[in-house]
């Protein structure tokens, strides 16, 4: 399911090749006593595979394997980044 072949979703692809780095980077800062240093770091290249995904669905002919779920989680998405984004404008 995980190989790369030409079948595989692009968002598995993507997160087949991310996570892996983003888990061994999570890993490597566990004993950082700058946690807001190794924060800055995790979220940045977290939220650069959330745009990662969101990207290979503006493709042309994406490939996912099931575009209704993808159409649905963006929309949840949605709804959930305005409100953060109401919240973090009142602080």
């Amino acid at each position: 399911m995980l190989d790369q072949s030409d079948r595989q979703s692009d968002v598995l692809r993507l997160l087949t090749d991310r996570l892996p780095l983003l888990l061994g980077e999570l890993a490597g800062k566990a004993g950082d006593t700058d946690l807001k240093e190794a924060e800055a770091a995790i979220t940045e290249d977290f939220f650069e595979l959330i745009e990662l995904v969101l990207q290979a669905g503006l493709r042309r002919n994406p490939r996912l394997q099931n575009p209704e779920l993808f159409k649905e989680l963006v929309d949840d998405m949605r709804s959930s980044t305005d409100l953060l984004r109401a919240r973090l404008n009142t602080k």
